[in-house]
């Protein structure tokens, strides 16, 4: 809690005196202190249940000689309506063992009637560590909804992750569990992660725990499902807490899938996504690679363009779905025509390209079609 928080922050006061006077007296000693105070001064008895009632109070103020109020019953009287404020005891004439008597029974501190500037002391002192308990409060609060969104998270991502302690497992998501053959997580809960890991693997996986550290950490392995099925994992190590209780986070990723991904998503970034042909940036890769090879004398090539006539006029009068199909089917054609040397792509709109190795002299003597005659 920072100095400029605590100025700004206005101070609910409630005093209780005999005298009204007499709490005037130190609220106005406690503003001339550079405090923003908003104080409530009381009396009787009546009086503080009707202020407790009606206020949130920061620190109250008993003064310890009230001529009707027992010192005993009014400290567990705001004790149990204001748990979290301070109470601090004003005395003259108590001796030192009833002094303590009051802050066994809840006082945060007692100060001497006569010693305003100690009062200040104590009453900073007391608003800045209650500014500070309520801050780790609402801390601990916005600690508790964040964990609760990422157990969240947790249990609804794709990716398996477990969490272990010394070992042994604590907590796995149904993803992990699905990954391993597990139905429950009470199966698991107890359970060596090493069960999980081939025993080829053992001793390298037994090192590799041993080693580790605060920093997240990485190790390609061979792990094994509860059917004896073994795969290529990639496990990823961080340091977590779980029940507020120090573990590590473990997240695997099946690097069979991880390829077969790699390899899906490879394919889309070359292909055309409505015919299904090699799109113009895979052309252009293609292109750039043959002409490099034909500067070194290594072989000839050639460049087809197939354009379609007034696709665009087509595609007016017979409208969108029709001239999507026109183009589909164009590219089926296309296809046919395509020898394994060669390599269709869509270029444009409704421009189509054959990028071939074989030289177009010789391309219908081996067999094969020249589109320019289609």
């Amino acid at each position: 809690m920072n100095g400029k928080h605590q100025t700004e922050a206005a101070l609910e006061l409630l005093i209780i005196d005999r005298s009204l006077n007499a709490a005037e007296a130190k609220i106005s000693a406690l503003k001339n202190a550079h405090l923003a105070v908003h104080a409530t001064s009381v009396a009787s008895e009546t009086a503080l249940f009707v202020a407790l009632d009606e206020k949130r109070h920061d620190i109250i103020i008993c003064y310890a000689n009230h001529d009707s109020l027992d010192l005993t019953e009014t400290l567990a009287i705001c004790r149990k309506a204001r748990p979290d404020a301070p109470i601090i005891v004003i005395y003259s004439e108590q001796s030192p063992e009833s002094l303590i008597e009051a802050m066994r029974q809840g006082a945060r501190d007692t100060v001497h009637s006569d010693d305003t500037e100690r009062l200040e002391l104590v009453v900073k002192r007391e608003f800045s560590d209650l500014q500070a308990r309520r801050e780790l409060e609402r801390m601990k609060c916005k600690l508790s909804e964040s964990e609760t969104r990422c157990t969240t998270l947790i249990e609804s991502s794709q990716d398996a992750i477990a969490y272990i302690h010394a070992g042994m497992h604590v907590h796995a998501n149904p993803t992990y569990l699905e990954m391993f053959g597990y139905m429950d997580l009470e199966e698991i809960e107890g359970m060596p992660i090493l069960d999980m890991i081939s025993k080829e693997e053992h001793r390298r996986f037994k090192a590799f725990l041993r080693a580790l550290g605060d920093e997240p950490k990485e190790m390609e392995v061979q792990c094994q499902t509860t059917g004896g099925n073994t795969f290529a994992a990639t496990l990823e190590f961080s340091p977590a807490t779980v029940d507020s209780e120090p573990c590590t986070q473990i997240i695997i990723r099946d690097q069979t899938n991880q390829k077969d991904l790699e390899e899906k998503l490879a394919q889309l970034s070359s292909q055309d996504a409505q015919t299904g042909l090699a799109n113009r940036q895979h052309l252009m890769q293609e292109i750039d690679t043959q002409v490099k090879a034909a500067r070194k004398g290594q072989h000839k090539g050639s460049l087809f363009f197939i354009v379609i006539d007034d696709f665009q006029e087509l595609r007016r009068e017979l409208g969108v779905a029709a001239g999507d199909k026109l183009l589909e089917h164009v590219a089926s054609s296309l296809e046919e025509l395509t020898q394994s040397r060669e390599l269709l792509a869509r270029f444009g709109d409704h421009t189509f390209t054959i990028l071939s190795e074989i030289d177009p002299r010789r391309r219908r003597t081996d067999g094969g079609t020249d589109p320019h005659h289609h």
